[in-house]
């Protein structure tokens, strides 16, 4: 009899145990040395299926094999993006609540049993001078409006060396970043203290879950360097004594038009303090959430100051986490975002040049 494999199954091996999980049903079960082995025999054709083996019937039970071939759907990435798709998509669910208030005590009673555990606090590295940051210059964000600041951002990818003011760059962090007094008090008074901080843009669970790292790049009368900035008085702290000006291009991916930006944010997923209160992987979707409307006010603020925009997914993960000071698996970088001066092409000088001696070649951005 043909056997079809589930390619909603891995096998994670660790000490002494091999553990079959099925992303699909949210089950794992943990494979002895023979389950093992008849399950890579029945892999590798060397075996036919016996239903009157227990074994056998223990895979067909789990999910792992079948008589029948298991539904195609169209997927175009790999495995990985498949496992964590399907694996945080339709988690178990408690029984739906008789009432309002039954939904009600649930999540109070959910979120007071996260608080009797420490939250991981945000950070605060003592490394590094400080580096204080003018006032924002609030007016330039009053001034723009909202619709022409979305209808005007647009990435570019042709930046002029030209410095950008220090105050630029304050107002975008202040009004991307910082965490805002008048949004502080207006809190309920039953969250805890350590959770009561607000940004321009929303939070999971308000829990603030990511940090921010700026490049100052060409910025004047500040020697380019890496800082780790704090949203709650404002200030930059420098995390390296110097920073080439090739490091940036480097560290994301050789887009070497990087080079001219003035400024620049590594956006971190804090996912120690995303998973102290929602334990389970789905909650890993709300953290690329988190950082995409951390990136999108960003962008709008600095289209208000007048600069151009640029963001980026595509950086050598290690490199980054070197440079800012990252050794825990529990913080990571996912999304770079720069501002400057610019032409507001979407072309960069290269591919334009390229592009213009066949006109009749169509190219992607």
């Amino acid at each position: 009899m043909t056997i079809h494999f589930n390619r909603d199954t891995f096998l994670q091996v660790s000490q002494g145990q091999v553990v079959l999980w099925n992303v699909r049903e949210h089950r794992q079960y943990s494979l002895d040395s023979s389950h093992t082995q008849r399950l890579i025999e029945l892999s590798l054709d060397r075996a036919a299926l016996d239903e009157s083996n227990p074994i056998d019937v223990a895979l067909l039970n789990a999910g792992a094999i079948s008589r029948r071939p298991f539904p195609l759907t169209s997927w175009g990435w790999d495995a990985l993006a498949r496992i964590f798709h399907i694996g945080t998509s339709d988690i178990p669910q408690p029984p739906s609540p008789e009432s309002s208030l039954q939904w009600a005590t649930n999540n109070l009673s959910a979120c007071a049993e996260a608080a009797r555990r420490p939250v991981p606090p945000p950070r605060d590295s003592n490394h590094g001078d400080i580096l204080p940051l003018p006032p924002p210059d609030m007016s330039r964000l009053h001034a723009a409006p909202l619709w022409k600041c979305c209808r005007t951002r647009a990435t570019c990818r042709e930046f002029i060396n030209q410095s950008t003011p220090l105050q630029d760059v304050s107002t975008v962090l202040y009004g991307a970043l910082a965490f805002l007094a008048e949004r502080t008090d207006k809190v309920h008074e039953s969250v805890p203290a350590s959770l009561r901080s607000r940004r321009s843009s929303p939070s999971g669970g308000g829990l603030n879950a990511s940090e921010a790292y700026v490049v100052l790049q060409n910025v004047n009368g500040i020697p380019p360097g890496l800082f780790h900035y704090n949203p709650t008085n404002h200030t930059l702290r420098r995390l390296t004594s110097e920073l080439s000006r090739d490091w940036l291009s480097y560290a994301l991916s050789d887009q070497y038009f990087s080079r001219e930006l003035g400024f620049g944010v590594f956006f971190t997923g804090r996912l120690d303090r995303m998973w102290w209160k929602y334990p389970h992987s789905r909650a890993y979707r709300v953290s690329l959430l988190d950082i995409g409307h951390l990136s999108q006010t960003f962008l709008l603020c600095a289209t208000a100051c007048g600069l151009k925009t640029w963001l980026s997914g595509a950086f050598r993960d290690r490199e980054v986490r070197a440079q800012l000071l990252i050794d825990d698996d529990g913080e990571q970088p996912l999304l770079f975002v720069g501002a400057g001066h610019g032409t507001g092409d979407e072309l960069d000088p290269a591919r334009r040049a390229i592009v213009s001696r066949q006109p009749s070649t169509e190219t992607l951005p």
